[in-house]
């Protein structure tokens, strides 16, 4: 049979034993604590809404709004746009270099919009009754719209082929009002 040892706290007199395994229920309930709270602030703090590859996270739409709007103070700054949205300043230093799958499809998309507009305008321009603004228009699209199509280079000299971006009726139309 285990002798029992007392120890005095505070005129109490508590049993060794008892109050160790007091304490060391209280230091695993601490640690405990506290790994819970690390843990719900981990999570919380990198991902507050629970996104995933199915539910995007409302700090995404919030980023490109502040990065990509000229109106926004914010913007062109991908750091204060991504502490603005919510995300850590570690995350925002460093999320055009990551290129998450959102961003990288986003930028796609806004380029492709953008590229439609300005062949829509160019195709506009064409339609012109200034004969400088066609002209430049012209050799602007023979230029840069479908490089491949227009320029063949071999070693040291360049063929030219030349594609009409005009429908042989749009052709004629346009040669006619130049004679007028």
């Amino acid at each position: 049979m285990s002798t029992i040892t007392t120890i005095e706290e505070s005129d109490n007199i508590l049993p060794l034993e008892v109050n160790l395994v007091v304490e060391e229920n209280a230091i695993e309930n601490s640690l405990e604590n506290s790994l819970t709270q690390e843990r719900t602030k981990i999570d919380t703090h990198s991902n507050p809404n629970g996104a995933n590859q199915y539910d995007t996270d409302p700090r995404q739409e919030l980023f490109l709004s502040y990065y990509f709007d000229p109106k926004s103070d914010t913007f062109s700054n991908v750091m204060q746009s991504g502490i603005k949205a919510g995300y850590t300043k570690e995350y925002s230093k460093t999320i055009l270099s990551q290129e998450p799958e959102w961003l990288s499809k986003f930028i796609r998309e806004r380029r492709k919009n953008i590229l439609h507009k300005s062949e829509v305008r160019l195709s506009q321009l064409l339609d012109s009754d200034d004969e400088k603004i066609v002209a430049d228009i012209a050799k602007f699209n023979a230029k840069t719209l479908g490089r491949e199509a227009y320029n063949e280079k071999t070693d040291n000299t360049t063929t030219i082929k030349v594609e009409s971006i005009l429908s042989e009726e749009q052709l004629k139309e346009l040669l006619l009002r130049r004679k007028i």
